[in-house]
């Protein structure tokens, strides 16, 4: 087993180095995650009680579980997880003729986040910067932007937290972010993002699916207050960024409706996570941020993303938040 790394305040062990640049964990703290990888298996459908149902735009996954507590967590086409009833061990089944590697995406990704749900901690499909003292947030759907405002913030000096999952804790009446993992994982078009860098340009890999992974060199630190989310509309007719707040309520409808994983059936983890949202938007200002979209970008947007972290905004509409966004009613 490769060294202990800790990931969304959870203490993870792999067999394969799943999060090469997180920090390392004291070996004397035991592992609240351990994944192997073993050999292939045929992809089996559904016997057991469902926590999870998903089957749309060409994205397929479910989770059940079991008499014993175990649960599997299948993503059908690429791998399943079996994860033991104290969900600590992790088993991982590549199905033959998957993408290769395509598994470590997954056990890196959608598993950690599905780990989150299981332990009861509010999981946002963000991707997040430490500035100053605070986290700043980008949320929404896949594709909308999250990464790339993320990227474009470090490069102006923000401090990379967390990328596609973002785990906060609500502690004395503040949300807190969790470190999570240090790799930005951008789609087509990342080659522009590195100017911004200057000379201290990240490390840059390509990974299973395609995606090109940056690894910015400043971290965040572990556990820091969320001060602003924004959810990122890209626009080809904007020449600088248009911000506008939403109420609570409205907040919480959106985020509701944009989750890491889609279609929960198991109503505690239901009931939980809508009761820590209500909790994060009544603390946490929420806003739409429609972004001029380049390449090439505005050095602009990051100075005006984190000015506007600090300032009060007209409040936007549940409507048209809802067709910006893309949510279906």
């Amino acid at each position: 087993m490769n060294e202990k790394r800790v990931a969304y305040g959870l203490v993870v062990q792999s067999e394969r180095e799943l999060f090469p640049f997180a920090r390392k964990a004291s070996p004397e703290d035991p592992a609240d995650v351990r994944v192997f990888f073993r050999e292939e298996v045929l992809e089996r459908g559904i016997e057991d009680e469902l926590l999870l149902s998903f089957d749309r735009d060409g994205v397929s996954y479910f989770a059940e579980r079991h008499a014993d507590g175990a649960i599997r967590l299948v993503f059908r086409g690429s791998c399943e997880f079996r994860i033991s009833a104290d969900h600590v061990e992790v088993a991982v089944h590549r199905y033959p003729g998957a993408r290769k590697d395509i598994e470590n995406v997954l056990a890196s990704g959608a598993q950690m986040a599905f780990q989150l749900y299981l332990r009861r901690t509010l999981v946002l499909h963000a991707s997040a910067v430490q500035v100053g003292e605070f986290a700043i947030a980008f949320t929404g759907g896949s594709g909308r932007g999250k990464s790339t405002m993320a990227t474009l913030l470090c490069g102006d000096g923000a401090r990379i937290l967390t990328d596609d999952i973002l785990a906060v804790d609500s502690r004395g009446g503040r949300q807190i972010a969790r470190l999570g993992s240090p790799d930005i994982r951008l789609r087509k078009g990342a080659e522009s993002l590195l100017a911004s860098f200057g000379e201290s340009s990240p490390e840059r890999r390509t990974s299973a699916d395609a995606r090109q992974v940056l690894t910015p060199a400043d971290r965040a630190d572990s556990d820091i207050p969320v001060r602003a989310i924004y959810l990122p509309i890209p626009s080809r007719e904007l020449e600088r960024p248009l911000i506008r707040r939403m109420r609570a309520s409205d907040a919480l409808f959106v985020l509701v409706n944009t989750p890491r994983l889609f279609g929960w059936l198991d109503a505690d983890i239901r009931a939980q996570q809508f009761e820590m949202l209500a909790r994060l938007v009544e603390t946490v200002s929420v806003s739409l941020v429609h972004v001029p979209w380049g390449p090439p970008f505005s050095a602009s947007i990051a100075e005006e993303i984190i000015a506007d972290s600090l300032a009060d905004r007209p409040q936007v509409s549940l409507e048209e938040a809802m067709e910006m966004t893309g949510i279906r009613s």
